[in-house]
């Protein structure tokens, strides 16, 4: 159970789950998530409000032991790769994004491996209508590795975006996007206090093509 709320406009989020485990194998987790928002001029924006919803609903199968493992997730998940720059939970949002897909999970020693293809879950005002936005298609894979001595770690990623409705100022179109991310985080302590660090570097590159044009 997990319940936000804010002063500003009225903004509200209640997050409900159970999370059910047979045996070391198989897990069925399930959240339900109610967003509400009143109050603001000009009515609640979509990331607002969503009055309840199933918010994750994923089954996990599992195989090996702590120290190496391979973890086949298939359902309604969150997602995020690296910092949550370009693709994550939006915690910044009064309703968190999810995404409907199949991912998999790879353990070894210090190392966790991602892969996955999915699409985000589009956000309908009413109860239990949210669904896959067909219109694009995210694929990738990401390796991170934890580095005890600097409270931190490193990050690489691989993120592919298709998007049949890419709208730019030349016109929309269908895009294809590819996003390489290396990013080294952590945390510090001296005598001149505390400092967290984060740096990304972000490369992409794609192609966009407006319907009717070759």
């Amino acid at each position: 159970w997990d319940f936000t709320t804010a002063s500003d406009d009225s903004v509200q989020r209640y997050l409900l789950h159970t999370d059910a485990h047979f045996g070391k194998r198989v897990r069925v987790f399930t959240q339900l998530q109610s967003a509400i928002s009143s109050g603001r001029t000009g009515g609640p924006r979509p990331t607002d409000d969503d009055r309840l919803d199933a918010h994750q609903t994923f089954l996990d199968l599992k195989f090996g032991d702590e120290a190496k493992s391979l973890t086949f997730r298939l359902g309604r998940h969150e997602m995020e790769f690296g910092s949550g720059r370009l693709i994550s939970a939006g915690e910044g949002l009064n309703v968190r994004r999810s995404f409907d897909g199949v991912r998999v999970i790879y353990r070894q020693g210090p190392w966790l491996v991602n892969g996955q293809v999915n699409k985000l879950v589009s956000i309908k005002r009413g109860l239990f209508n949210d669904g896959p936005d067909w219109s694009q298609t995210f694929w990738g894979v990401g390796a991170t590795r934890p580095r005890p001595k600097m409270h931190g770690g490193h990050q690489f990623a691989y993120i592919g975006l298709d998007r049949k409705e890419g709208r730019f100022d030349q016109g929309s179109g269908r895009e294809l996007r590819h996003t390489v991310i290396a990013r080294a985080f952590g945390a510090s302590d001296n005598t001149a206090g505390h400092f967290d660090y984060n740096f990304d570097t972000i490369f992409q590159l794609g192609t966009f093509m407006i319907a009717g044009r070759e």
